[in-house]
Order: C-alpha cells, then sequence, then structure tokens
C-alpha cells in the first residue's frame, strides 16, 4: 500500500508537471498578441478638436482685384490746359483753316493719354482726340485724319472697356464706319460687342437704334 501510494504520488506529479509544461507555450503566445493590439488603437482614435487646414490653402494669397484708375492732379492739369487750347483753336475762325493747328492739338491729347495711362484723364483724353481728328477729317477731306479718328476710339475701346466713355466711343467709331466708309458689317461688328460688353451703359439704347437701323448682314 505504502507502494502504491508513492506511486501514486510520483503519476499526480508528472500529470502537474506534464500539464504545466503543455500550457506555459498557450501563455506565452497570448503575451505578444496583447502588445501588439495596443498600437491599433492609438492608430482608430480620431483626432481631438477641429481639423487643421492644409497648409497650402492657409499660404495662398486671395487674387488681388485690378487697381482702378486713380486720380492724379498733373493729369488733370494737363487735360485742362490742352481743352482750354481746343476751345481757342474752336472759336477762332482764322486758325481753324489750317491742318496743323488741329493736328497739335490732338496730338496733345494723345500724348497725355501715352504719359497718364493709368490716370481718369487718359480715356477722356483719347476720346477728345478722336473728336479732334473726326472734325478735322471732314474739313480736311484726308483719310489719314479719318484713320486717326478710328484709332484713337478703337484704343479707347479696347484700353479702357469699363471706362464711361467706350461705349460713346463705340457709337461714334460705327457712325465713322458707317457714315464716312460705308462699311456696315464692321459697324455692326462694334455695336454688338459694346452692347455685350456694357448692357447698362448710358449709350445703350442709342447703339441698340443705330444697331437695328443698320441693313441685315
Amino acid at each position: 500500500m505504502l507502494l502504491q501510494r508513492k506511486d501514486m504520488r510520483r503519476w499526480w506529479g508528472q500529470l502537474v508537471l506534464a500539464l504545466a509544461l503543455t500550457g506555459a507555450p498557450a501563455a506565452l503566445a497570448k503575451a505578444p498578441k496583447a502588445r501588439a493590439a495596443a498600437p491599433s488603437k492609438v492608430k482608430a482614435e480620431a483626432p481631438k478638436g477641429p481639423a487643421a487646414k492644409p497648409k497650402s490653402v492657409e499660404s495662398s494669397p486671395a487674387p488681388k482685384a485690378a487697381a482702378p484708375a486713380k486720380a492724379d492732379p498733373k493729369a488733370d492739369q494737363a487735360y485742362a490746359d490742352a481743352k482750354a487750347d481746343y476751345q481757342k483753336l474752336k472759336a477762332d475762325p482764322q486758325r481753324r483753316k489750317f491742318r496743323h493747328h488741329w493736328l497739335n492739338a490732338a496730338k496733345r491729347f494723345e500724348q497725355i493719354a501715352r504719359v497718364y495711362e493709368k490716370s481718369e484723364r487718359a480715356a477722356e483724353a483719347l476720346y477728345t482726340a478722336g473728336g479732334l481728328y473726326d472734325e478735322l477729317s471732314r474739313l480736311s477731306a484726308q483719310s489719314e485724319d479719318q484713320a486717326a479718328a478710328k484709332s484713337a476710339y478703337e484704343r479707347l475701346i479696347s484700353g479702357w472697356p469699363a471706362h464711361r466713355l467706350a461705349d460713346d466711343a463705340a457709337y461714334a467709331l460705327a457712325r465713322l464706319l458707317l457714315d464716312r466708309d460705308g462699311a456696315p458689317a464692321q459697324a455692326r461688328a462694334v455695336l454688338e460687342a459694346a452692347l455685350a460688353r456694357s448692357p447698362v451703359g448710358d449709350r445703350q439704347a442709342e447703339l441698340a437704334k443705330l444697331l437695328g437701323a443698320l441693313p441685315p448682314p
């Protein structure tokens, strides 16, 4: 009986040892999984607070609007002086007979438009120059004077399309093309462009009326 008890104890000891040895790998296998699972929680957490904006959005400056024409005292004075001399020319019958007086006056306004092109007077100077050349062409009957008038109006329209005188220049140019050049197709193009460019201008009614009077294309 004593021997049997010893054998039983030895058998139980071996069984416990065997169970301990077979269970150890499972415990060891679980430990790495627990350690490996920890980083996934950090990655899955949503960032707290408002989302940061991309640097490219923050650093991109807003587009700047085109600078409007500025008031320039020098341009104002130059225009006033040129206009005063122009009025004197119109009031002097003797000087009006000579073409060079008209040319000098018109070129003076063109120079103001070049020198002070960023001022409010530039477009006004071109419009006045166009009127001078137009009036001179009717007195001189020279095609180059008429061409100079059209050129002044065209430069105003292309250079200052939003100016209050742009539609006035378009109307004057269309009349020249229609009445003097006999070119209704060209006049139509000028009128249609002016109406599309500035549908609420102060000359729109006249532009539309002249356009409606043209022969069909």
